[in-house]
C-alpha cells in the first residue's frame, strides 16, 4: 500500500500513521548529525541514509518507518526484490522535537 501513495506513512501494531513535514530546525539538526556521522564513518564499510529510506525494524509488531538517519555497515538487506525497505540498519537516529509544530 505504501508504494502506491504520494505521501510517506509509518506502520506500527496494525495501524498506519501519516508523517508530518519536518520543520527547518529539525532538518538543520539532522543535517549536522549526518555530517558528523559521515566524517566518523569515512574509510569504513558503513554508509548513512536519510529519512527517505524505509526501514523494517525486526520487532514483534513489525515497525515500518522512515527514521531521520540510519547507518548500514556492510551491504544493505531488503524485504523483497523491489529494494525500497531495508532490514539491517546498524544505527537508527531520530531527532526529537519538543512538540508537534515547533
Amino acid at each position: 500500500m505504501e508504494r502506491k501513495t504520494p505521501y510517506k506513512s509509518e506502520y506500527y501494531k496494525g495501524e498506519i500513521f501519516a508523517m508530518a513535514a519536518a520543520k527547518i530546525r529539525h532538518n538543520a539538526l539532522k543535517d549536522n548529525f549526518v555530517a558528523l556521522m559521515m566524517n566518523h564513518l569515512r574509510g569504513k564499510s558503513c554508509r548513512t541514509y536519510s529519512s527517505d529510506q524505509s526501514v523494517l525494524t525486526a520487532t514483534e509488531d513489525g515497525l515500518y518507518s522512515y527514521p531521520d538517519i540510519i547507518a548500514i555497515c556492510g551491504p544493505p538487506r531488503f524485504t523483497d526484490l523491489v529494494k525500497d525497505t531495508v532490514t539491517n540498519p546498524t544505527v537508527i537516529v531520530e531527532v526529537l522535537s519538543k512538540g508537534f509544530g515547533r
